[in-house]
């Protein structure tokens, strides 16, 4: 006689809760992994894409200085726009850049540009870098000086 009571347990085919729990989980490891390893890569693109910015508009500030005598802008507006006034107006012969992109970090942010009055480094140029105004100094972007 075959017992026939419904409280027999058999192996079913399948995966148990744990089996599954753990397999989403190993998922989610994965996932979270492949979002840190990206935005890690992007962060540094963004870096690398700020400094190629900040050479590119310190050869255009050099030229504006060597073809305005020695002057240099007042704002970086001026190496797109001829100044109104003063000696470097008389002498502008740019743009010495053709996009006002090109004034802008990895982010999106305007590039930072102050005259020191130093001759020696006469402006200081650089990028507040991931956290925007505000963040502390040591993580601006700016080139070493020469």
């Amino acid at each position: 006689m075959q017992n026939t009571s419904h409280w027999t347990r058999r192996a079913m085919p399948g995966m148990s809760l744990i089996e599954i729990s753990l397999v989403v989980a190993i998922i989610g490891v994965f996932l979270f992994m492949a979002v840190r390893l990206g935005t890690s890569m992007m962060t540094g693109a963004k870096v690398d894409s700020t400094k190629t910015t900040l050479r590119i508009v310190k050869m255009a500030i050099d030229k504006y200085a060597m073809e305005t005598n020695g002057a240099y802008p007042q704002m970086l507006e001026d190496l797109i726009r001829k100044p109104a006034s003063g000696g470097a107006a008389l002498r502008w012969q740019g743009p010495y850049v053709t996009d006002a992109q090109m004034l802008k970090d990895g982010w999106g942010r305007d590039l930072v540009y102050m005259s020191t009055g130093d001759k020696k480094q006469p402006y200081r140029l650089y990028s507040y870098g991931r956290g925007g105004e505000g963040a502390p100094e040591e993580e601006y972007i700016e080139l070493p000086q020469e």
